[in-house]
């Protein structure tokens, strides 16, 4: 990931059955959480820019 210029804090992987709904939830809750604390993507070139 780094390599190619991504945080690897920006990935997250978590396995979960189709009975964790509350599991799924609750982590992707916490990856757009962690995510947003990060700010911007850089790699995303807009015209705004």
């Amino acid at each position: 990931m780094k390599t190619s210029g991504i945080n690897p804090e920006r990935v997250v992987m978590e396995y979960c059955t189709s009975a964790e709904g509350d599991k799924f939830q609750k982590t992707a809750i916490k990856a757009t959480d962690a995510i947003k604390k990060l700010g911007k993507n850089p790699l995303n070139k807009t015209k705004t820019d």
